[in-house]
């Protein structure tokens, strides 16, 4: 749900499920033009079975202050599992996973780089914040080594890698960041 409106400062309105029939309606009481062509979208009218949830977390200051992003993250974004297969000698630290840490610091997208042994992850970081943050990163069973890549793909400046093996990023307000971590080799 990502369409709401405060009604009368008092009132939360909500838009639970959005269907159509057509792009636009010519005849449209709240506008002079039509927004687009009276054109069919088969299978837009979202049939079938639906459940919605929704939070409202009530806060006194700022929404920075109530740490309202990483509450909403964490109710829209439950926990993935997957099955999946592996060595089972590997120690328990290379189990732990990604850890990424700051204030307003979000992960938008994450993917898999190279093959075989010379794997590694790209990360998309989001500085939800109106100030600048810092996101930290660690990976179980470390990071060999890190670079900024931009949005094509192309590697940039390296990153330097603390002595306790977590990278710290310093983000601007509001800023994109792409970083391309080299895993360090297990065995």
């Amino acid at each position: 749900m990502t369409e709401y409106e405060l009604v009368d400062g008092r009132e939360l309105a909500l838009t639970v499920l959005r269907s159509t029939g057509l792009i636009s309606r010519n005849e449209n009481p709240y506008r002079e033009d039509p927004a687009g062509p009276e054109v069919p979208v088969p299978g837009a009218q979202l049939l079938g079975p639906w459940h919605d949830s929704f939070a409202v977390l009530p806060h006194t200051g700022s929404w920075s202050d109530a740490d309202v992003l990483r509450a909403a993250e964490r109710y829209r974004l439950g926990a993935v599992v997957a099955a999946a297969t592996g060595p089972a000698h590997l120690p328990a630290t290379a189990t732990d996973g990604l850890r990424i840490g700051g204030d307003g610091v979000v992960l938008s997208a994450l993917r898999r780089t190279g093959t075989g042994t010379g794997t590694g992850l790209e990360l998309r970081l989001v500085a939800e914040w109106a100030e600048p943050t810092t996101a930290t990163i660690e990976l179980a069973g470390g990071i060999a080594g890190a670079r900024t890549v931009d949005l094509l793909g192309r590697e940039g400046a390296a990153i330097g890698i603390g002595a306790d093996g977590r990278l710290e990023i310093p983000l601007g307000a509001w800023e994109i960041r792409t970083v391309r971590l080299e895993r360090t080799p297990v065995g």
